[in-house]
């Protein structure tokens, strides 16, 4: 059977909070959920701050291991340089040139017979190298010398 009386009702019978009473706990908690909020942003920002200090820190070892590989290479590579400036001037030498051509050779002065006298009769020439225009005038002109070296 269905209850239609609303003499069974509770809740017409129970007390109404008073205005005053209830807002000090639920202001209560709002502080409590603000500082938790604030400690745990807080919290993040430092450990963001922390991380940040760390990875530059790492960021520069790495630069600094780097930099000490290349200046070693940089010595390496200097040494190699004077190694072939020194070899590069001992084979300059035409001292040591005739030595070598002698020994590791087996080369000798040649005889009446193993010369060959070349004569050439070309004339020299001078190629003077283009101004950077290319205009209609500038290419004839270059066209027209071309041409006339052949006729001289």
């Amino acid at each position: 059977m269905a209850q239609t009386s609303t003499a069974y009702n509770d809740a017409l019978y129970m007390p109404k909070p008073e205005p005053g009473f209830e807002q000090p706990k639920k202001q209560a908690k709002k502080q409590k959920l603000n500082t938790k909020l604030v400690t745990r942003v807080a919290m993040a920002v430092f450990f963001l701050m922390v991380f940040t200090v760390v990875l530059r820190y790492t960021m520069i070892n790495e630069m600094t291991a780097q930099i000490n590989t290349l200046e070693k290479q940089l010595q390496e590579i200097t040494a190699a340089n004077e190694q072939q400036t020194v070899y590069l001037d001992r084979s300059s030498d035409l001292k040591n040139v005739e030595q070598t051509a002698q020994t590791q050779l087996n080369m000798g002065i040649p005889q009446s017979h193993q010369v060959v006298n070349v004569t050439l009769n070309m004339k020299d020439k001078t190629v003077k190298p283009a101004n950077g225009t290319n205009g209609f005038i500038t290419s004839a002109k270059n066209i027209i010398s071309y041409c006339l070296e052949y006729l001289y």
